[in-house]
């Protein structure tokens, strides 16, 4: 019950708001990519909130020894701040004000040489648990930087003109005033915004603003709407690598919940299978197959974990162990029309098409609800084409386009019947169609090079043939 609440918090943290722009699209001056670590009281507490002391020096220590140097946002966005070429910048930020920043978080950067932002709650200072003045002016003297979180954290997307500008504009003052020094940097309460909100925040003089949606910071962001990522009690050193190497992107609060989900359970191995696959969904295949391995290594017998590594295999190209992982997912999921359906494409690339024919056969039988029927259907027929039986492989290619009229991949399967039928014409109509839906395959551009020059158009033969080529490269350089 304890996870689940803590995920509830966590998934709420983590929404982003309705989508905001501000007026003026200003990008960060900063080159390369920036995690902003987000953080609230170093101590005992929910896992969401608290950090305990000791899994924050071990962070520090850790990100110390990979050579990451830390950074004020306002010195992250700063285009006289000198980024050599190779540095690794991390920005650490504590919302809220809260007095264990002084006393325990703010020892342990020093001890490190590092720095941080602090974004202060102004009606909050002076008060039971959160930092004095005297102690923000000691901090700004030793080069953190404070930044504000408005007056009372309030949701400022539901406060009439007048209270966002006191909470966003008073703020500033308030802390200008007490400090004596300029403050430039905005927080969101709860990560709430708006248009009208940012346009006042701009305005008002910040020169950013943090979000809490999740995102590692690049120079493609808003000014006034950056990344950040929740640094949660117990998080391993394996998690704090992993998401060091994830890219702008690939990072969302679904998969931070699975992070945490495995650091406060070891075993749990669903936990896993959810995480292998987002590490899938962004293409980071080494990481994908850990997961889906560590959670067989828990249930030997969980066939989505062999499902989701079996995926990743035949992506891979490694048919036979795809082929294995899936072939092991049917066996202990029999009505798991899933596996089937995959065994067949890894089947297919594998040249072995009666074999697939008969894993699209039972998807059929045994799941007529199945979401990709379509797929099954063009597979099925592909498959046919492959052993000249054209008739039955037309009859399948149909029944896809039925299913899916806009299914590239159909038009350009049905296309190939009829050129193995000598039918250039309808095969040269379905695969200017296939290209017509996704201009990305080389494969559609080559096939349509050939139908041109079996129709005695060498001009548009060659130039298919190029942008097959092309496409080709790109992919090559993709990888």
């Amino acid at each position: 019950m304890r996870v689940t609440t803590l995920m509830l918090f966590l998934i709420l943290l983590f929404i982003q708001p309705l989508s905001a722009q501000s007026k003026d699209q200003v990008s960060t001056t900063v080159n390369g990519n920036t995690h902003i670590f987000l953080l609230h009281e170093i101590g005992q507490g929910p896992h969401g909130l608290y950090v305990p002391e000791q899994d924050f020096e071990r962070l520090i220590d850790h990100l110390n020894k990979e050579g990451y140097k830390s950074v004020t946002v306002s010195q992250l966005l700063d285009s006289n701040f000198k980024r050599e070429e190779g540095d690794k910048l991390v920005a650490l930020t504590f919302d809220d004000g809260y007095v264990s920043f002084y006393e325990k978080a703010y020892p342990i950067l020093k001890k490190y040489n590092y720095t941080a932002t602090v974004f202060i709650i102004t009606d909050m200072v002076d008060t039971p648990n959160h930092m004095t003045w005297t102690q923000l002016r000691k901090l700004m003297n030793e080069g953190v930087e404070v930044g504000s979180h408005s007056e009372t954290h309030p949701y400022l997307s539901k406060l009439d003109s007048s209270l966002l500008q006191k909470q966003v504009e008073g703020s500033k003052q308030k802390l200008e005033e007490m400090l004596n020094k300029k403050v430039t940097d905005f927080c969101y309460p709860y990560g709430d915004y708006n248009d009208d909100v940012i346009e006042l925040v701009r305005k008002a003089g910040y020169k950013s603003a943090v979000t809490v949606h999740t995102d590692i910071s690049s120079s493609k962001d808003n000014l006034y709407q950056l990344p950040r990522i929740n640094i949660y009690g117990s998080m391993s050193n394996h998690t704090i690598d992993t998401l060091l190497k994830m890219k702008p992107g690939q990072f969302d609060g679904n998969i931070i919940n699975y992070f945490l989900a495995i650091d406060l359970n070891q075993n749990d191995a669903n936990a896993y299978l959810q995480r292998g696959m987002a590490f899938e969904n962004i293409g980071n295949h080494r990481e994908a197959i850990n997961d889906y391995t560590k959670a067989l290594e828990i249930n030997p017998n969980f066939s989505e974990a062999y499902n989701g590594r079996g995926w990743v295999y035949n992506e891979l190209g490694q048919y036979e162990k795809a082929i294995s992982d899936y072939t092991n997912a049917c066996t202990l999921a029999p009505q798991f029309s899933y596996p089937y359906n995959n065994r067949a494409s890894a089947y297919i690339k594998a040249e072995k098409y009666a074999e697939a024919i008969q894993d699209l056969n039972t998807v059929i039988d045994i799941d007529p609800t199945f979401p990709y029927l379509a797929s099954t259907y063009n597979k099925r027929g592909y498959a046919y084409a492959k052993l000249q039986d054209l008739d039955k492989a037309l009859i399948d290619c149909n029944k896809s386009i039925e299913l899916k009229n806009d299914y590239a991949d159909a038009y350009h399967s049905r296309g190939y019947v009829y050129y193995l039928s000598g039918n250039y014409e309808r095969a040269l109509s379905d695969f200017q169609k296939a290209i017509e839906f996704d201009k990305t395959k080389s494969l559609y551009f080559y096939n349509i090079s050939k139908a041109y020059e079996a129709l005695g158009q060498k001009h548009l033969a060659n130039n298919m043939l190029q942008k097959s080529l092309e496409l080709d490269l790109q992919e090559k350089n993709k990888d």
